[in-house]
């Protein structure tokens, strides 16, 4: 029994030793194919921000005082379930070749998207704190010891959502064309633009904060890094167990289909 915990550890060790490995070459990669390199990964969210807030702040006047800061620490995150959706949802149909060359786990190259979009999100992150803090929107409160428990629960769900459309994605590659339509489904429902606070109605407000993962996450920001006021503490937990409930589930299913994937990517 010792020696076969000692297995699966060492299995594990492997596993995200690889996982870091390969993560950290496709960013080296990615950001030496233009000529800004690493700087995209702030600019980015930044001009899309500055997009939103040109749209709704100055051309439809639906803005308030505050509302920049209320946009860009909503659309960050945002941003990052979105961008990790996405490549890690043609994880699997992508990497055909190496597929065909070798029998690592399917779960390797999702994984290896999720820590490629969690590193670029970490500088990001660093940056936004940075920017609101000279700005003096912010100031260091004890909520802040909350805002590693919240980061923790978004890579949660950007895990839990996208090991789905990994594995249909490989199943059916139809399925990528869904993608953009449930990133987009999460933008205006989990009060990227709006506060979901502010919800006349208080059972639709309840409904979704209790079943919109991604409103209730975004808000803990918001309370954290605007308010400076803790989050709801037993929502995360129980948004975490969830997660990691459905995360063992997805895994299980990987496991067990691990040919059967491997055959539908090498005969697409």
């Amino acid at each position: 029994m010792k020696n076969k915990s000692l297995s699966m550890f060492v299995r594990l060790k492997r596993f995200l030793s690889l996982v870091d490995t390969q993560a950290k070459m496709s960013l080296r990669a990615n950001a030496s194919r233009t000529y800004l390199n690493y700087m995209w990964w702030i600019l980015e969210p930044l001009l899309f921000v500055g997009m939103f807030y040109l749209v709704f702040e100055l051309f439809l006047l639906r803005g308030k005082p505050g509302f920049f800061y209320f946009l860009i620490v909503g659309y960050v995150p945002y941003m990052w379930v979105s961008k990790g959706l996405s490549q890690a949802s043609g994880s699997v149909a992508s990497n055909k070749g190496l597929i065909s060359q070798t029998s690592l786990s399917m779960l390797l190259f999702p994984y290896i998207a999720f820590l490629e979009s969690f590193y670029k999100q970490l500088v990001v992150f660093f940056v936004l704190i940075a920017f609101l803090f000279v700005v003096g929107v912010t100031n260091f409160s004890s909520a802040w010891w909350w805002l590693p428990v919240v980061v923790a629960v978004n890579l949660l769900f950007v895990v839990v959502i996208s090991l789905p459309f990994a594995w249909a994605c490989a199943v059916v590659p139809d399925v990528k064309m869904v993608v953009g339509m449930v990133t987009m489904f999460l933008m205006f429902t989990s009060g990227v633009f709006f506060d979901v606070r502010e919800i006349a109605n208080p059972e639709i407000q309840v409904f979704v904060f209790s079943y919109q993962p991604l409103a209730f996450i975004l808000d803990s920001y918001r309370q954290i890094l605007l308010l400076g006021v803790a989050p709801n503490v037993m929502h995360l937990g129980i948004l975490a167990g969830t997660f990691v409930a459905m995360i063992a589930f997805l895994h299980f299913v990987f496991h067990v289909t691990q040919h059967y994937l491997a055959e539908k990517v090498l005969n697409s």
